[in-house]
């Protein structure tokens, strides 16, 4: 059985990115339920869009019609219709719940399986987007107090603006860890001057500097772009499929691998990007889409199936929620322990 609920949620704290400013959020959770075993998946359009729930559902169960999930080759027939990527995300991540749960399986341990054994605790960064300098400093310290110590900071067009953050950051926290990400705010000729004035304050890495359509139409004008930066260069929105992945590391146009289950369509091709990865010898790491406790939980279990040492991942957002539909794992001095199962291993899970 697979039933589709659309939600639509209030943010606590408002979302504040390149793309603008969020005060909700909304999607659709999904239930299959295998012989007693429940998985859990959420499908999460991008923040910056409007959502018409019933009509995303709607989408769903369309796709869903006469599917059979109790048919091993359940994703396979799923894949015949070529899904929306988030919603296959949703659909996907259920099944795959459900049946690591009918074995006794955690979610991690199920994708994992034959090659991976999953770590217990996944480090993670803290986000920040405030505008303001001075509350940038305040923000930094909370997550500070939480035991992070990687900041992700959320770029845009205001480069003097951004300055004055990301100047205020590191003299506040000389030993942080910092990563930009611009969310592909900065353009093709001042992406360079951008990341040599940046790189006076020790960035990790920078993620999608540029539009994904650019970078991907111009795969090679933009390695040389990497290969002349004094920052190490992330993809996040380009990185969307097995093909995709495998031409930008041919290209040698990425230093990292952001992964976002949302926009790859689901942990089966988080899996195959995440060995293309690792045979690469390229960095990834994983990171949620402002999703609910549902979405938040499954990337925190696809997490820990990334090569060791672990990389901090984005899975702090939590936070944003007024009010979330499940119980959504605690950060700990800087550190998610990932649910032992079975499935995503979530418990009161209430979608009224």
């Amino acid at each position: 059985m697979i039933d589709v609920y659309p939600f639509d949620l209030p943010l606590a704290t408002p979302y504040r990115w390149s793309k603008g400013t969020q005060h909700s959020r909304a999607g659709l959770i999904f239930r299959v339920t295998l012989d007693g075993a429940v998985g859990w998946g959420e499908t999460a359009p991008p923040p910056h869009l409007p959502v018409d729930g019933e009509k995303l559902k709607g989408e769903a169960l369309d796709v869903l019609k006469d599917l059979d999930p109790y048919r091993e080759d359940f994703i396979g027939r799923l894949d015949e219709r070529t899904p929306a990527p988030r919603i296959r995300t949703g659909i996907t991540t259920a099944w795959i719940a459900a049946k690591a749960a009918a074995e006794g399986l955690s979610f991690a341990e199920y994708l994992g399986k034959g090659w991976r054994q999953p770590v217990t605790q996944v480090p993670v960064n803290g986000l920040v987007g405030e505008a303001d300098p001075a509350a940038v400093v305040e923000r930094c310290g909370q997550i500070w107090d939480q035991g992070i110590r990687t900041f992700k900071i959320k770029c845009t067009d205001d480069h003097a603006l951004d300055d004055q953050r990301v100047a205020a950051i590191r003299a506040a926290f000389p030993d942080a860890t910092l990563r930009l990400d611009p969310n592909e705010a900065w353009t093709p000729e001042n992406m360079l001057s951008r990341l040599e004035h940046m790189s006076q304050h020790e960035i990790q890495y920078c993620e999608e500097p540029i539009p994904s359509a650019y970078t991907l139409a111009n795969l090679d004008r933009f390695a040389r772009l990497r290969e002349q930066s004094p920052i190490p260069i992330a993809l996040d929105q380009s990185v969307t499929s097995t093909e995709i992945t495998k031409r930008i590391i041919d290209a040698k146009a990425a230093d990292v691998l952001i992964l976002k289950s949302q926009a790859m369509g689901g942990f089966d091709h988080a899996v195959e990007i995440i060995r293309l990865g690792e045979a690469a010898g390229i960095l990834s790491v994983m990171t949620s889409s402002l999703e609910t406790a549902v979405g938040l939980t499954a990337s925190l279990h696809g997490a820990a199936i990334l090569p060791p040492p672990l990389p901090a991942c984005g899975l702090s957002l939590g936070r944003f929620y007024a009010r979330d539909i499940a119980v959504k794992p605690e950060i700990d001095n800087g550190i998610m322990q990932v649910p032992a199962g079975p499935g995503l291993g979530l418990s009161s899970v209430d979608l009224t």
